[in-house]
């Protein structure tokens, strides 16, 4: 963890990578300890999954811009030192059962502490663009652990900081979109269930964004926090 002090406010991120003095952060507080739609209803906008048709885009939708508006806030210290990611969104199927033998999967997750046969398969993909800040994605959470199977421990400590359930409202948005009910489901985690799951929009949910972005840690001021 990094605990920063650019902007005269303490913020907590979890370190996801390094790559020499570039780091992939991760914030450990919702944006603005708000929650956010993803689009308002009848809204949506849709992209182009490589193989997959259309799908609910990332790119342009609430969550989006309130992210660049953050940025835009942030001391120019901070800003200057923030570089572009190329974002890309994925596409992603899931069987919440038991595989059939013979079938293949990217990832497998564990759903409230007790039931691990939760399967997950890339569907395709599609250009977001450059970004300063950014959502992650389903494939971002096995990358941090560097495997392909994950339980409810680690995706809870990974985003809330305890390998314990949280509060019943603790849902994240996630930019992965989902082959679900509809095409406009979105991957989320649920910190109570300690779970991934897969949202639709349509039910207009209101969830917590959490801010990810690559900084070059020589040219901002930080501490190591446990």
């Amino acid at each position: 963890m990094l605990d920063t002090n650019n902007d005269g406010t303490d913020e907590i991120y979890r370190v996801l990578n390094m790559n020499g003095t570039n780091a992939k952060l991760l914030a450990m507080d919702n944006l603005n300890n708000s929650t956010y739609r993803f689009y308002n209803g009848g809204q949506e906008e849709y992209a182009t999954f490589s193989g997959s048709g259309n799908y609910i885009a990332y790119a342009n939708s609430l969550v989006d811009t309130a992210l660049t508006t953050w940025y835009n806030g942030l001391h120019s210290t901070v800003k200057n030192a923030i570089q572009d990611t190329m974002v890309t969104q994925n596409l992603y199927m899931a069987q919440d059962s038991q595989l059939q033998a013979g079938l293949s999967y990217d990832y497998s997750y564990e759903y409230n502490w007790s039931n691990p046969d939760h399967y997950v398969w890339f569907g395709g993909s599609t250009i977001v663009g450059n970004r300063k800040v950014f959502l992650l994605g389903v494939e971002d959470i096995f990358e941090y652990y560097g495997k392909s199977i994950i339980n409810s421990n680690e995706l809870n400590d990974m985003f809330w900081g305890t390998s314990g359930r949280t509060q019943e409202n603790d849902t994240l948005w996630l930019n992965s979109a989902a082959v679900a009910t509809s095409n406009t489901c979105l991957w989320t985690v649920n910190g109570f269930r300690g779970t991934l799951n897969h949202d639709s929009l349509y039910s207009n949910y209101i969830f917590g964004v959490r801010a990810a972005f690559v900084i070059d840690l020589s040219q901002v001021t930080y501490t190591v926090a446990i």
